[in-house]
């Protein structure tokens, strides 16, 4: 993304601009072509990255670096959201309230402090170049559109609406490469993408062993979409699954029962924003700045 320029249209229209590196944090920072010091250009006022991702931490570690706004205004009050409409499902950043243990930054320090700059350097070239051969793979089999080039470690692509497949193939052919072996991640539109992690990068033959289960889940994609076709029905089951979820997020009266109707509907959004409200009474006490006096 241009982050220099969006940071000089947050300072045009005086907000904020967050920096997401959570995904690609300890990629992206070893990239030798890409600059990465965003906190020192104008505009950008927070960045996250995740120490539990590529930083090679246990689970449950992330870090989130704020800057104060002109005024002196605390950032980390308004960190605190939800997105019912993510593309990749309902996010949100709350948290169990209540005490919190110190041994997830206490195991992220010494996981980055026993590999250091020059191991996550190492795994970052091997992660970059890992995703540009998944993405040669994907151009090569007809039938899978690619939808942009990768710079860091995420290939995200489609089943061509060029094969004349029902709506939802992609979404199978998730499923049919989980059966192989790969786990892809779910996108709207029909779309799907792959992360490469430093596992991925070890496995010898992973690269030859992607791409014979890519054209193997296609086919086998082409041969449901036929079978149902002829029976007049749509993908479903578990090969829906990721359609399930979105209808979650997106509930609609004709297509689902009223009892499952009113449960997405409180789980994609009011379940969602009760959750960062119930995260910002118990965590950061925001009465503490005047804005309920007398409770």
């Amino acid at each position: 993304d241009p982050i220099q320029d969006i940071g000089v249209l947050a300072t045009e229209y005086g907000v904020g601009c967050h920096v997401d590196c959570c995904l690609g944090g300890f990629v992206l920072n070893f990239h030798p072509e890409l600059v990465t010091n965003y906190l020192q250009w104008p505009g950008i006022t927070s960045l996250s990255i995740d120490t539990h991702k590529n930083g090679w931490a246990p689970k449950g570690s992330s870090v989130l670096v704020t800057k104060r706004v002109p005024g002196g205004e605390d950032l980390s009050y308004y960190s605190i959201y939800a997105i019912p409409e993510w593309t990749g499902g309902v996010y949100g950043t709350a948290k169990t309230a209540g005490s919190h243990s110190c041994l997830p930054a206490l195991t992220a320090f010494l996981a980055m402090m026993s590999i250091g700059r020059d191991g996550y350097k190492e795994t970052a070239g091997k992660i970059i170049q890992s995703a540009r051969h998944i993405a040669s793979i994907v151009k090569k089999i007809p039938g899978l559109q690619l939808l942009g080039e990768p710079d860091l470690n995420v290939v995200a692509f489609k089943v061509s609406p060029q094969l004349g497949l029902m709506k939802g193939a992609s979404y199978v052919f998730a499923k049919e490469m989980s059966d192989r072996g790969f786990v892809l991640s779910a996108l709207r539109g029909d779309a799907v993408h792959f992360c490469i992690t430093g596992r991925f990068i070890q496995d010898e033959g992973v690269l030859e062993r992607f791409a014979a289960a890519a054209q193997e889940s296609l086919e086998a994609v082409q041969k449901l979409d036929g079978e149902l076709t002829q029976r007049g029905e749509k993908f479903s089951g578990d090969a829906g699954m990721y359609c399930e979820l979105e209808a979650a997020i997106e509930p609609k009266r004709e297509t689902q029962g009223w009892a499952k109707y009113v449960e997405n509907s409180l789980f994609g959004e009011i379940g969602a924003q009760a959750a960062v409200k119930t995260y910002l009474l118990a965590i950061l006490n925001p009465w503490r700045r005047g804005d309920a006096k007398g409770l």
